[in-house]
């Protein structure tokens, strides 16, 4: 675990931080390590960025029940609501990180393949319209035959490329595609079952707090969206 690649860091700590250093970072790999070890990353993915959202949402709720609270006479008298303005103008950074991080893993990026596919199928009908512009040129090429034993000349050649290009798009593309899933869950399970024992294993010696937390989800978002772009 982390904590074990960090307990040397810890053992040189004064004694709060020996003692609430350990905690913080288990719960931090605990909130960072995907729990589902059945089915495949992308579910998980998608389930992860959920369970984001829904923790924002119940941070803005209690927010809301804490300013709320602290909106009468008797927190007033006692300042308790510049307190409670106070925390909450810290805490809207978080909240608006942890839901911008969550709606990118739970709807951006698993609709990257499609994305990718369309893309694909663009390109197809566009290869399609360049080749029937070309095509009274090729077919001119073919009339003026040149020497030797090949059965296509050099002037030919390009246009029965763009043919085989043509036909093979689009197979190419759905295998591409069918082949990108096993990778991606293969890469993606590696990463996040890794990642969070990585990223805390340097802490040792301090407390990871929320920006701790913050920073490591992001880069893990980084690292994802890295791998979707690179595989699908």
């Amino acid at each position: 675990s982390a904590n074990d690649f960090a307990a040397a860091g810890d053992d040189g700590s004064n004694f709060l931080v020996k003692l609430l250093a350990p905690i913080t970072r288990g719960l931090a790999e605990w909130g960072a390590t995907s729990a589902s070890e059945s089915g495949d990353a992308m579910s998980n993915l998608i389930s992860s960025g959920h369970a984001m959202l829904s923790i924002a949402w119940t941070a803005i709720a209690a927010g809301a029940a804490l300013m709320v609270a602290s909106s009468n006479w008797f927190s007033s008298a006692v300042g308790a609501g510049g307190a409670a303005d106070f925390l909450l103008g810290w805490g809207n950074w978080a909240i608006g990180g942890i839901m911008f991080i969550g709606a990118l893993r739970a709807y951006f990026i698993p609709i990257l393949p499609f994305l990718f596919v369309l893309a694909a199928g663009i390109a197809l009908v566009a290869a399609l319209l360049e080749a029937m512009i070309a095509l009274p040129v090729w077919c001119m090429k073919w009339m003026k035959m040149e020497g030797g034993d090949d059965f296509a000349s050099e002037g030919t050649r390009m246009g029965m490329l763009v043919i085989v290009n043509i036909f093979l798009r689009p197979s190419l593309a759905i295998l591409a595609y069918c082949g990108s899933y096993p990778v991606f869950d293969v890469v993606l399970r590696t990463m996040d079952s890794m990642w969070a024992t990585t990223f805390l294993a340097q802490t040792g010696g301090a407390v990871v707090g929320l920006i701790g937390f913050l920073f490591m989800s992001i880069i893990q978002l980084y690292l994802t969206w890295y791998v979707s772009l690179k595989l699908f």
